[in-house]
């Protein structure tokens, strides 16, 4: 940070206690944070790795040995193995290069310096700022051609590359657009290689947003006629950048809040977030690969600009000359064959035929499924609810938990606007199954796209008000007389009734929480297990509470909670849990629910806080009773996590 120079002026300033001098003298030589404007969470990395090297080089994961721990590497070097590794793949200079992820531009440095001929491309603007600023320095910012752009608005002509690189950029870029864009920009015998983080196992519960499947990234390219030539799997020694993360950030934690100026919440938030890829790593749900395909000689893409038009044009014109005329009915027996292909085709998450009988078939309260056909046989479209018995207002009712709603991708182009056949498609459920009668609500939890869909063409209504919060488990264990007893249930059986038959006053809108839905939703369900425990007091039979916990560690959720009613038992009984949590490895939960779910002020005694809602769940519902309103419904509708299907 300072020089002989700087030393010696300070050092004069200091001997003659001019203390105004000294601050501003500070000010001025300290260099201002070189990252604290690029995008969260690169920003803590960034800053973190400064913090501990005072200097950051990379932004991407580095290669560990075997043996090696994180507090003793100098991080810098085991990023540098990764990106050595990778330039060993490269064909020899001079070449022409489409660098996808710009970074910090030190990657971009070594292989100019190589003799590559670069194009660089990122759509962050801080990204671009930090590496001209790199380039600069060494001279060579114009050999490069940097743009700020994403991949799939990048243009360029037919065959501008020999080599397609992406450095942890990958993940962020669907297959299917990736290698159709990259048949049409590289050469014959082009290359595209990659290094980057990948799942392994389809995982219930992930969608687009979440790491492309290997096994989609193979399909995808050899669909367009890549030929797989490498593949290394470097997860062993790549998993180890999450511990370090995990370490540093922790270490630099103050400075981190401070000179980011970051929130509590966020910087906690990021933490859990790489827990989990922490755990990922470790069960083999994530891994880590080098993958290099080389474009087939026989490869039929588009020779430029106007190529790719005409042909997307000549494709729609034989498309339109035979409209498809579809058929709109419910499900049918023998129909899950076709809709499990298409479910798969559409979602990045894989789902057994066990699990979509347990959704749609074994439901005690049963579901509805309407299917639009086209007239080849396809499934075009498709709207789903699982239907579940609640009480509104002291009325017994039914109402619909939106599941699967999607159209085929070849059927689209038949499906847009506001009456395309997948609108038609869900005008039909609403026909066939909602009113006074039948159901009186429908809500869901939809991501982001499905939000802005639903709200446009289903007036889905947002809920304006819920709760998300935490609880820290306590290092230590507390010190209680238990009251009563809590024990896990292998089944829940007519105590559970008569529990829920004591409280169901207390709710004004709310699925039932009785055993047949208690144990189709916590006990049958064949794709995941969780902590179920029941309370009692000593030698009594009735069940005064229960709690249902997501097996997950360090961050579990509360799916489910009903306390104990006295503050006594309610503290016992969570006392109890928590003893068992912290030696199961669990250091936090968190939970979400409605404004009108009534335990919000037991879990705030028993030490939950309240903290920011995650923007990934938007929870949101439809009426269909004349007698609901829209904003009591909105009021008074309770759920939990476990009315949604994410937990």
């Amino acid at each position: 940070m300072f020089n002989s120079e700087n030393s010696q002026i300070l050092k004069i300033l200091i001997q003659n206690l001019n203390v105004k001098s000294i601050l501003e003298y500070l000010q001025m030589t300290t260099p201002t944070n070189p990252y604290k404007n690029l995008e969260f969470p690169l920003n803590v990395y960034a800053h973190s790795l400064y913090l501990q090297e005072s200097h950051v080089n990379y932004l991407h994961y580095g290669l560990f040995k075997e043996g090696e721990a994180v507090q003793n590497v100098q991080i810098s070097a085991v990023q540098q193995r990764a990106t050595d590794l990778l330039l060993n793949y490269l064909p020899k200079p001079p070449c022409r290069i489409l660098e996808i992820g710009l970074g910090l531009g030190t990657t971009t440095r070594q292989l100019v310096k190589l003799g590559y001929h670069i194009t660089a491309i990122t759509p962050s603007n801080n990204e671009i700022n930090i590496a001209k600023q790199r380039l600069n320095e060494n001279d060579l910012l114009k050999s490069v051609q940097l743009k700020s752009v994403r991949f799939e608005d990048f243009v360029a002509p037919a065959e501008s590359y020999d080599v397609i690189l992406l450095q942890e950029s990958a993940q962020y870029i669907l297959p299917s657009a990736l290698f159709k864009k990259a048949e049409y920009l590289l050469v014959k015998k082009g290359v595209i290689l990659i290094a980057d983080e990948v799942r392994l196992q389809p995982t219930p519960g992930d969608t687009t947003e979440h790491l492309p499947l290997l096994t989609d990234i193979l399909q995808q390219a050899k669909e367009r006629e890549f030929r797989l030539t490498e593949q290394v799997d470097l997860s062993k020694q790549a998993a180890p950048t999450v511990d370090y993360l995990l370490w540093v950030i922790e270490k630099h934690r103050e400075a981190l809040l401070t000179d980011l100026e970051l929130t509590q919440t966020a910087l906690d938030d990021l933490l859990i977030a790489l827990r989990r890829y922490q755990e990922r790593y470790g069960d083999g749900r994530y891994g880590y690969r080098l993958l290099q395909f080389v474009k087939s000689t026989s490869s039929k893409e588009a020779h430029s600009e106007s190529d790719v038009k005409k042909a997307h044009s000549e494709s729609d014109v034989t498309e339109s000359r035979h409209q498809p005329t579809f058929t709109i009915r419910p499900y049918q027996p023998g129909d899950e064959s076709a809709i499990q292909t298409r479910f798969a085709q559409v979602f990045p998450s894989y789902r057994s035929d066990e699990t979509w009988h347990w959704i749609y078939t074994h439901n005690p309260d049963g579901a509805r499924i309407m299917l639009t056909w086209a007239d080849n046989g396809d499934l075009a479209a498709h709207y789903a609810c699982t239907v579940h018995r609640a009480i509104c207002a002291g009325r017994t009712t039914s109402v619909g938990f939106i599941r699967d709603v999607f159209s085929t991708p070849r059927y689209r182009a038949f499906t847009a606007g506001r009456r395309g056949v997948f609108v038609q498609n869900f005008m039909a459920f609403l026909e066939k199954w909602t009113g006074q009668d039948k159901l009186v609500l429908l809500f869901g939890f939809p991501s982001k796209r499905p939000l802005r869909l639903g709200k446009l063409l289903m007036k889905y209504q947002p809920f304006s008000n819920w709760h998300y919060y935490r609880y820290t488990i306590p290092l230590q264990l507390s010190q209680h007389n238990p009251i009563g007893l809590i024990q896990t249930p292998e089944k829940f059986d007519t105590a559970y009734d008569k529990l829920w038959e004591k409280r169901a006053g207390q709710y004004s809108f709310i699925i039932s929480r009785t055993a047949r839905f208690l144990n189709w939703r916590f006990i049958d369900i064949p794709h995941k297990k969780y902590w179920i425990w029941a309370f009692s007091a000593f030698l009594s039979p009735d069940v005064l509470g229960y709690v249902v916990i997501t097996p997950n560690k360090p961050v579990a959720q509360l799916v489910d909670f009903c306390f104990p009613e006295t503050p006594e038992l309610a503290q016992s009984c969570w006392q109890q849990v928590v003893d068992i949590l912290r030696w199961r490895g669990v250091k936090m939960l968190e939970t979400w629910f409605s404004a009108a779910y009534p335990e919000k002020e037991r879990l705030q005694k028993l030490g939950f806080k309240p903290n920011p809602r995650p923007e990934m769940v938007t929870p949101v519902f439809r009426i269909f009773h004349p007698e609901l309103d829209l904003q009591w419904t909105d009021a008074h509708f309770s759920y939990t996590m476990a009315d949604s299907d994410l937990y």
